[in-house]
């Protein structure tokens, strides 16, 4: 299997206030670049940096490697000494893996969430004050033709003062073409992570905002603090949950007006919501202990014109009597409720689920659902990852899709998938990692913060995943010494999600027709404790 390493990075990311997001862009496959958003109102851009090469570590940690022959005997107690000194030093050295790109302004008041949107191109967020915000990414030889222009412009000017100030406004146009009324030296905390140009060489990356309005509620003009955003497949639509139990979607290449769409199907806070990968469902989620499944409209343009609500699930038969039970706990401290579809759409993965054992004892629990379950109008979950020590807060599926094992029968593969997927869950204060050929539990790690997870996101290869948390601080599962399976090629990947709507549902009914087999067999079973293996930090 490999090893597992996960640590913290001791850093002041957002001044020392809560990380309420963070997500990796899957575009950009080899940069592992991140965005997380907090409590100081910013969004922040940072990547992974680059690692050397077994060689080149093993000489950095030990420059007198190459004359080990000479070191061969060493004392013991000298070896132990050794190894706490390069745990501790490499703990404390953790920030020098990461490079800080840019920062994002332009909101008053904390930003709850942030997302890279499925084509990379762009960036959405939102949060406290009611504002949607939308940057797009400058691509890189706009940025070199602006170097170029603003190098040719202050050639002759030798007043340093006079080209610090011309970059700093050349900079804020480029970054706010449209005039919006954002004030970019609007600073709630200064911390060592802020964007002071003092030449174009400084500049790596900059985005600029192309979509920026407040979202109010339809009965009164008063702004409401907004808590889930998700992006649609293509990238062309934006779906935002918020206060006043509204949910709403954007076209973000529609200048005319703020949103195109609104709902109210829900009778409290929308917590979360998830975009359906084959983009036939949209799934939001609520602290009235309810998820609405809506079903998207296009014309022949293939343009969105409306979502019909095709099922509200607040109960599901979770029990041999078939008696219907909620199966989603009472909102709490937290404002999130962070479901996900995995990456081919087949499942979708809820936290925050409840179910009550033999002994009727309310058990804290993940619910699994299957989309042909949902299309039909289906309440009860297809799985259940039960007996939880605290509440489930957030999911998050690793893109990549691996080969099942070859031992495995028609009855260990739980969803009958010719692949299988990986995915985290997170509590108040451990994840939890699952693969879904049989929901085996592949490993546990504990006591990486000391406050609530808020949010977890793999990269796009599959082999890191990063965590933040209320205590402000963002940590690090690094798994690339670890095997999941023999990865399936990249290629098949695209053509099995090419698929046209008529195969992909073909598809899910041959699916379906061969979970009926197993039926009865799943009705006799009440959901088990999974073996936990505990993983050590490094």
């Amino acid at each position: 299997m490999g090893t597992v390493e996960a640590y913290p990075i001791l850093s002041y990311w957002h001044s020392t206030k809560p990380i309420y997001s963070c997500q990796f862009n899957h575009q950009e496959k080899n940069d592992n670049k991140f965005l997380t958003c907090g409590g100081d109102n910013k969004i922040k851009i940072w990547r992974f940096k680059k690692e050397p090469s077994q060689e080149e570590e093993l000489k950095k940690e030990n420059p007198e490697h190459e004359n080990n022959n000479n070191n061969v005997s060493k004392n013991s107690i000298g070896d132990i000494t050794s190894n706490i000194k390069t745990h501790f030093q490499k703990a404390k050295d953790r920030i020098n893996d990461i490079e800080y790109i840019t920062t994002l302004k332009g909101f008053s008041k904390p930003v709850n969430i942030s997302k890279f949107s499925k084509c990379g191109k762009y960036i959405a967020g939102c949060g406290d004050d009611g504002y949607v915000i939308i940057w797009e990414k400058i691509p890189t030889f706009v940025i070199d033709n602006f170097k170029k222009e603003y190098t040719e412009k202050l050639k002759n000017d030798t007043s340093l003062q006079n080209q610090f100030n011309s970059l700093s406004n050349d900079i804020d146009k480029l970054m706010n073409p449209y005039n919006f009324p954002i004030n970019f030296m609007m600073d709630s905390d200064i911390d060592e992570y802020e964007d002071e140009y003092s030449s174009v060489d400084d500049i790596k990356e900059l985005y600029r905002i192309i979509k920026y309005f407040p979202v109010t509620s339809l009965s009164s003009n008063d702004q409401v603090e907004i808590y889930s955003l998700d992006w649609s497949p293509d990238s062309n639509y934006l779906i935002i949950g918020y206060m006043n139990t509204y949910i709403k979607i954007i076209d973000i290449h529609d200048s005319q007006q703020p949103y195109l769409i609104a709902k109210k199907n829900h009778n409290d806070v929308v917590q979360g919501c998830s975009w359906d990968p084959k983009n036939e469902m949209i799934i939001t989620m609520s602290a009235d202990r309810s998820i609405c499944i809506y079903k998207p409209k296009f014309n022949n343009q293939k343009k969105l014109q409306d979502i019909k609500l095709v099922n509200r699930i607040v109960k599901g038969e979770m029990n041999l009597l078939g008696k219907q039970e909620s199966i989603f706990a009472q909102v709490d401290f937290n404002f999130f409720r962070k479901l996900q579809f995995s990456p081919d759409g087949n499942l979708l993965v809820l936290p925050y689920g409840i179910w009550k054992n033999e002994n009727n004892v309310e058990v804290n629990c993940v619910h699994i659902f299957h989309r042909a379950n949902l299309l039909r109008g289906i309440n009860k979950p297809i799985a259940t990852i039960p007996n939880l020590k605290k509440r489930c807060l957030c999911v998050s599926f690793n893109p990549n899709y691996y080969q099942i094992n070859s031992n495995n029968t028609v009855t260990s593969n739980l969803f009958l998938l010719p692949y299988k997927m990986i995915f985290a869950i997170a509590t108040d204060d451990e994840i939890m990692i699952y693969d879904t050929d049989n929901l085996k539990c592949l490993m546990r790690i504990k006591n990486l913060h000391y406050y609530t997870i808020y949010d977890i996101s793999w990269n796009a290869k599959g082999d890191k995943i990063i965590i933040c948390s209320k205590d402000g601080f963002l940590s690090t599962i690094d798994l690339k010494n670890y095997k999941f399976g023999d990865l399936i090629l990249e290629q098949e990947e695209e053509n099995s999600n090419n698929n046209d709507d008529a195969d992909a549902m073909d598809v899910d009914i041959e699916i379906e027709d061969c979970k009926k087999n197993l039926e009865t067999e799943i009705k006799q079973k009440q959901p088990t404790i999974i073996n936990l293996l505990t993983v050590r930090k490094k």
